[in-house]
């Protein structure tokens, strides 16, 4: 539902803001016998009524999108776990170690069936001849 790296960024973004909002809220009750204040208590209790819902709102909708993420990261975890446990069992997976037919050297160019064509075609693509120029 809510992806697995937006998701984060989203959740860490609404928890963020919640707390931005209920610092305003407070801030704005400490100052709520102020006689410097040009605002009327009315429209501050307003305010603080309304930066505390929406703050308190948007905490909550981070810590669920939070625990739903973790939950999802957790499942795939244990799925991939799984799926390597089997392929274990079955005795095509975890065997890294190299192949006979596959080169030793990584960076090696890939030269095709023939042998004599790797000494011909060095320097080339593997599907290009030496001297066809593309």
């Amino acid at each position: 539902m809510f992806g697995l790296s937006g998701g984060k960024t989203r959740a860490s973004l609404y928890g963020v803001v919640g707390a931005y909002l209920l610092y305003m809220a407070f801030g704005l009750f400490q100052g709520l016998g102020d006689p410097d204040t040009t605002m009327k208590p009315a429209i501050q209790i307003l305010f603080i009524v309304f930066f505390t819902a929406v703050g308190i709102v948007l905490l909550a909708a981070a810590v669920r999108m939070w625990r739903h993420i973790s939950r999802e990261e957790g499942e795939l975890l244990e799925n991939m776990r799984e799926e390597q446990k089997r392929a274990e069992k079955s005795g095509t997976g975890g065997d890294t170690s190299e192949s006979e037919d596959a080169p030793a050297d990584e960076y090696q160019c890939r030269t095709g069936d023939d042998p004599e064509a790797g000494e011909q075609n060095a320097g080339t693509l593997p599907d290009q001849k030496k001297g066809d120029i593309r």
